[in-house]
């Protein structure tokens, strides 16, 4: 059974927190250099934002290492013998556009494919959050606005 692994939780957790770090400082920070990245069938994701929408576990994926220190630092690369990650696909969306990693046991990393044009991208990331608050929304209490048992 594959896992999300311990770099890929930790960047995840990074972007979810919102952590920066100090941005005036001139040193380049890991926020700035390593997006967590992951690779299928040759085409490389990034990610993105998260959901908790579902999705179809639909193979493994190259997880990117981060090598985000130093002046020079190359950020997210893939090495010769990436670990693996289970990758899931998304209703409505293909392969080469979305894919999602697990993240926690109802939650996903969106990463979303390097060559579909960005305003497309930022309109998959929207619609996949949407669709997890959409369902957040109809379990609530429409009064109280809490889930209902």
């Amino acid at each position: 059974m594959l896992r999300t692994s311990v770099p890929v939780a930790a960047m995840l957790a990074f972007l979810l927190t919102g952590c920066a770090g100090d941005t005036t400082s001139s040193e380049p920070s890991a926020a700035y250099e390593c997006t967590p990245e992951i690779r299928f069938d040759g085409v490389v994701y990034s990610a993105y934002d998260y959901t908790d929408q579902g999705a179809t576990k639909f193979g493994t994926a190259d997880e990117a290492d981060c090598h985000d220190v130093g002046r020079e630092a190359p950020g997210s690369v893939f090495p010769n013998d990436p670990r693996q990650v289970a990758v899931w696909t998304f209703g409505g969306y293909t392969s080469e556009q979305v894919l999602g990693v697990r993240f926690g046991p109802d939650s996903f990393m969106v990463f979303i494919a390097d060559s579909v044009p960005r305003d497309q991208a930022e309109h998959i990331s929207r619609t996949l959050r949407k669709g997890a608050l959409r369902a957040v929304r109809s379990s609530a209490d429409p009064v109280n606005g809490v889930p209902a048992r």
